[in-house]
């Protein structure tokens, strides 16, 4: 049986394969996983990013387009629905950017994110190219802390520091701008 860890050596193909094809089942864990396997040298630091990016992207874009195969005509029954779908339409595409930052950092709003934008018919470059920024910027953000961490009190904290540093502050301003009083209509009650 061959160790996880002796896979680079054993095939090493099949290590990226895995980086890959992994963000269609579990994306964080696939992530880590391969910032891990980055940190500890089990692999090409450059080749698992790119992997474990390519692999993030293609399963979010995957997403987007199952919300634009779904039929609008079940979101759609009352009249009650169609006005608060086109409400959440209206949000999303206006705020694509926002909706696309918060979605990659808030746990559990990604796939509905992603499917809402592909169902209320998002403009699919600029859904791509937000995506794959985010996706990068979060994948770089895990290979950092993975090393920062994994390296304490080495050279690699004075790079993991200010990167995680500059995350927070930039989360922080996310948050600031993403948050809205919520103003309360007769509707939400009705």
């Amino acid at each position: 049986m061959i160790d996880l860890g002796d896979l680079p050596a054993h095939a090493p193909w099949a290590l990226y394969l895995l980086v890959l094809a992994g963000p269609f089942v579990q994306e964080d864990t696939t992530i880590l996983g391969a910032a891990t396997l980055s940190a500890n040298q089990h692999g090409e630091p450059a080749l698992l990013f790119v992997a474990v990016l390519i692999g993030l992207t293609a399963a979010d874009i995957s997403k987007y387009w199952l919300g634009a195969v779904l039929p609008q005509k079940t979101l759609l029954k009352n009249e009650r629905t169609r006005a608060r779908v086109e409400s959440a339409r209206s949000t999303v595409l206006q705020n694509l950017i926002k909706a696309l930052l918060a979605a990659r950092f808030v746990p559990g709003a990604r796939i509905p994110t992603y499917m809402a934008c592909g169902l209320f018919g998002a403009d699919f470059k600029r859904f791509a190219i937000i995506l794959t920024l985010a996706g990068a910027f979060y994948v770089a953000l895990a290979f950092g802390l993975v090393a920062a961490l994994g390296q304490a009190g080495s050279p690699y904290l004075t790079i993991g520091a200010p990167l995680l540093l500059v995350a927070s502050a930039l989360i922080g301003i996310a948050a600031h701008l993403l948050h809205r009083p919520k103003t309360q209509t007769s509707e939400t009650y009705a």
